[in-house]
């Protein structure tokens, strides 16, 4: 059998509907931040779509950008836009912006002896800032041996080498050597090597570091062309100072290449507002470059800034901002169906986040509100609905006392919805109920009434006949005679428990000492009942309760009559009197046969009896212990009945509470 859910559940599921609420938020706010990111690409791509369509027009990019056919990354190189100009202190902070070029054994150009990781490595940085060129060497090298203090010479030692090409396409070379780690000057240098003139226009520094040397270089970009290359050359012996390595960007027969960063380019750039805009080469190299990828630029950063206004809520709960991703559009630069560069925009999704962030608030608050305010009236509606429920439940219990007779009429709910319907129709039942009982509790006396006629008529007849001589032996006179006697004991008895039940509503009552009713019953039992013995116990000295004495002694008749019946041979009936919880307890005991099991619970109703071999002339209807039942409710009272642990008997115990203002149990 499937159970079916309690009334609470069924209260409760529209309020479990609620928790729908903020799950579908989260759905929509979920589906929402795809929108969001998809309108931003969209319009990052026709940005810069746009920009780099403007750029094609208005700058002859073929100038501006150098595209080699054949590129390397060691050799043609790319000098990265800085944003501030380099102080020249041999120190690396200053380049955390631009990138590194690496230099190893794949980069050798002359090599005299066999080579080793630790021989000789090189990292580059090169950097513009207006019109001036930085670079930056970081020099692995085992040994570092520099000129002589007495020597002209700038090849015999650790040098670098900076190769251009002149206006006439020749050959420009300036050397850099150091006497020891410190500020140091360039020498132009002809082919062969002999230094012409000192150029006082590059300035350096060579620094020693723990594993070779550094050195940090700064010359105008006036003395460059697009042909460049830089060398780096290794002399470990002092002795001989012959050149054990080359290594660079290229050598005089194949030279590398350098692009600078475009200004006109840049300055281009900086007119448009979009964050990060980074025009790149061919080889997506970086040619020039505009504005910062910060969310404070970030289209929807303000109204992030705005929303944070409206919701100061919002404010004080957000200290730090979500982690944010970089949506890049591309965008390529052509010319006549030539590919000249590409054109990328960066921006941050930092502002669709935190709108995001703030509808996520915004439908928690919503969701709660709701929530809260869905269980709150699911409580109170729930609660008088409940009440109304309980309140029918005890009306219906009111009216039924606990002999499942209906006392009294049901009241009537008179509100117009289902459970009023219910509770009219409850009512209607009851009150049936009640008309049904009392027809049925008058119809004993009715019935006592009516027959009393036709047994007296028939007594009258029986005693005729048996006056005469004729009648007196007939044994079926006789037989006639004994069953009309049984039918007046069994009217007697049924008027006797009608009247006390009609008595009780009538009789008043007072306070009076149990003990005393108790003792002068003992003392009438053992003269009625001469056959038997008794034993009273009574252990406190005063036991006053409220009620009918009367009616206590006709309780003990009934207790007592019934032990008697039931008691063995030569046996003791005990009455005990005692003071328990406020409470006056009599019990009266007996030996002889236990009560079945089945029968236990069912003894005090009325017309029940578990006498066995009833003879011709019983007239026993179980009425005995019912009326004991009804004289101690009528006390505010209990009775129980069970055998006996010690030997086979019965107790039959009665408590009624001490000095009560009324009597009845409500």
């Amino acid at each position: 059998m499937i159970a079916s859910p309690n009334l609470r559940f069924l209260l409760l599921m529209p309020a479990l509907i609620c928790l729908t609420i903020p799950i579908l938020g989260i759905f929509w706010l979920v589906e929402n931040t795809r929108h969001l990111n998809y309108i931003q690409k969209s319009t990052l791509d026709l940005h810069s779509s746009l920009i780099a369509k403007n750029i094609v027009y208005q700058v002859d990019l073929e100038e501006e950008i150098l595209n080699p056919h054949t590129y390397n990354a060691t050799k043609d190189l790319l000098a990265s836009p800085l944003s501030a100009a380099i102080v020249i202190d041999g120190k690396d902070a200053d380049w955390l912006e631009t990138n590194i070029t690496h230099y190893g054994k794949a980069e050798l150009i002359d090599i005299a002896f066999p080579y080793t990781d630790d021989s000789l490595q090189v990292d580059l940085r090169i950097g513009t800032w207006k019109e001036d060129l930085y670079i930056f060497l970081n020099i692995k090298d085992e040994k570092v041996v520099y000129r002589e203090v007495n020597n002209l010479s700038i090849h015999r030692n650790d040098h670098i080498t900076i190769t251009t090409l002149d206006r006439k396409d020749l050959d420009k070379r300036f050397v850099i050597a150091a006497y020891q780690p410190s500020t140091t000057s360039a020498y132009q240098v002809s082919p062969t090597g002999r230094a012409l003139r000192l150029e006082s226009r590059i300035s350096s520094i060579w620094t020693a570091s723990s594993e070779g040397y550094k050195v940090e270089i700064k010359l105008p970009i006036s003395l460059l062309s697009a042909a460049f290359t830089i060398s780096i050359a290794d002399v470990d012996n002092e002795e001989t100072r012959d050149v054990k390595y080359r290594m660079g960007s290229g050598n005089v027969d194949n030279p590398g290449s350098l692009q600078l960063g475009s200004d006109k380019l840049t300055k281009l750039l900086q007119r448009y507002p979009e964050n990060n805009i980074t025009l790149l080469d061919t080889h997506k190299r970086v040619i020039a470059q505009s504005g910062i990828l910060d969310h404070g630029s970030d289209p929807l950063f303000a109204l992030w800034q705005h929303k944070k206004r409206t919701w100061p809520l919002i404010s004080k709960l957000i200290d730090e901002k979500p982690s944010y991703d970089i949506i890049t559009s591309f965008a390529p630069l052509k010319k006549e169906g030539k590919l000249l560069g590409y054109i990328t925009l960066n921006q941050t999704d930092e502002g669709a986040k935190l709108l995001t962030q703030d509808t996520f608030y915004k439908i928690t608050l919503i969701s709660l509100f709701s929530i809260v305010l869905a269980l709150a009236l699911w409580a109170l509606s729930a609660r008088l609905m409940i009440n109304r429920i309980r309140k029918v439940t005890l009306n219906i219990e009111q009216v039924v006392d606990t002999e499942g007779r209906v006392s009294r009429s049901n009241s009537v709910d008179i509100n117009q919805d289902e459970l009023g319907d219910l509770s009219r129709s409850f009512t209607g039942i009851v009150n049936r109920l009640h008309q049904y009982n009392t027809y049925l509790e008058a119809m004993a006396g009715r019935l006592a009434h009516e027959l009393r006629t036709p047994i007296s008529v028939v007594r009258s007849s029986l005693e005729s006949l048996s006056d005469k001589q004729q009648f007196s032996e007939n044994a079926y006179l006789l037989r006639a005679h004994n069953g009309v006697n049984r039918l007046t004991n069994i009217l007697n008895k049924m008027s006797e428990a009608t009247r006390l039940e009609a008595a009780l509503d009538e009789e008043e009552v007072d306070p009076f000492n149990l003990i005393e009713v108790i003792e002068g019953c003992y003392k009438g039992y053992e003269q009625a009942f001469s056959d038997f013995s008794f034993s009273l116990k009574i252990e406190s000295n005063t036991l006053t309760i409220t009620g009918i004495p009367e009616l206590i002694v006709q309780l003990m008749d009934k207790l007592i009559g019934n032990a008697t019946e039931f008691s063995t041979a030569n046996s003791t009936i005990g009455i005990r009197l005692t003071k328990e919880n406020d409470e006056a307890v009599i019990r009266v005991i007996n030996e002889g046969p236990a009560l079945p099991d089945a029968m236990r619970d069912k003894l005090f109703d009325s017309m029940i009896s578990v006498r066995q071999n009833r003879d011709a002339s019983s007239s026993h209807l179980g009425l005995g212990l019912y009326i004991a039942k009804v004289i101690t409710h009528f006390h505010g009272g209990k009775i129980n009945i069970k055998n006996r642990e010690d030997v086979s008997g019965v107790i039959v115990t009665v408590s009624i509470p001490l000095m009560r203002l009324t009597t009845k149990l409500i």
